[in-house]
């Protein structure tokens, strides 16, 4: 597959993810800690989201240059 193909499949997800949880964060959360919270959780989806997306490009490269996978490497 292709790499970009399987980066932006893992960003989509993640960003549905990253909504869904801050919707449930804003329907439970008090609304005097609201706005704290809310930032206090996307400052954190936005770090792990970077971290996922280093380490994501890192194994799909690794998986690119490994010579025991014969089939994608055959010229």
């Amino acid at each position: 597959m292709d790499q970009k193909f399987i980066l932006m499949n893992g960003r989509l997800i993640f960003a549905l993810i990253t909504v869904i949880g801050a919707a449930l964060v804003t329907l439970r959360d008090n609304p005097a800690t609201l706005y704290a919270t809310l930032q206090l959780y996307l400052a954190g989806m936005v770090v792990l989201g970077i971290g996922l997306d280093i380490f994501g490009r890192f194994k799909l490269q690794s998986l690119a240059t490994d010579p025991s996978d014969d089939d994608d490497n055959q010229d």
